[in-house]
């Protein structure tokens, strides 16, 4: 369904460019398909298509203005075709970070502990299998929960200590108390980790083995 609506989007905005008198940046609307396409598009494909865009809009141009080239329709080719390669570049970027992100994610998900990650109002935004195992909680059953909530965590100082010591050091470790979907009690040595983002939001990265025995 992406595909045939970003194929009609371009079919749209060619017939537009190439046959109305429009004196507007018709061409950048390209930059749609991009947005609507390109995070599927790994790649060669997605520049396949961007190079595919700028030619339709190059031909246009010609076909609208053929000879008669005047600066004001130039510059706003120029503009348009410079649009679509910064959402090109932006879109390639994203990818290659997520890409990255779902290999670490990968790597989190076949170690035995139990890792789960969580969100600044606590809520679970990431839950390996290690965590389906120990709590018996699904991912899907687990995700957007609040996590202490959920585990009935009881921590071994006030929570309000516990996060400035992470906020100041970066990370906590300590023995803390849980419990499985089914009731049972756990004892789990746990480790937080703090990440921040160039925005200053921040995720926590919990990792947790049971002790119990």
């Amino acid at each position: 369904l992406r595909l045939a609506g970003a194929a009609l989007i371009a079919a749209a905005v060619f017939v537009i460019d190439t046959f109305t008198p429009l004196s507007s940046a018709v061409a950048v609307l390209y930059v749609l398909v991009l947005l609507l396409v390109g995070e599927e598009l790994p790649g060669r494909r997605l520049w396949v298509v961007t190079l595919a865009c700028a030619a339709m809009a190059t031909i246009s141009f010609a076909f609208a203005h053929g000879e008669d080239v005047e600066l004001a329709p130039t510059l706003r080719l120029m503009v348009s075709l410079a649009a679509l390669g910064v959402a090109a570049f932006l879109t390639g970027r994203n990818l290659a970070a997520r890409e990255i992100l779902q290999a670490q994610a990968r790597l989190l998900d076949v170690t035995s502990d139990a890792i789960f990650i969580r969100d600044a109002q606590g809520s679970v935004t990431f839950w390996n299998r290690g965590a389906e195992r120990l709590y018996g909680w699904t991912r899907d059953e687990a995700l957007g929960q609040d996590a202490h909530r959920l585990l009935a965590t009881a921590l071994p100082a006030p929570s309000e200590e516990i996060a400035a010591l992470v906020a100041r050091d970066g990370a906590w470790q300590g023995e803390v108390g849980q419990r499985r979907k089914d009731g049972a009690p756990l004892v789990v040595l746990s480790e937080w980790i703090l990440e921040r983002d160039e925005t200053g939001a921040h995720a926590l990265l919990e990792r947790n083995t049971d002790i119990s025995d």
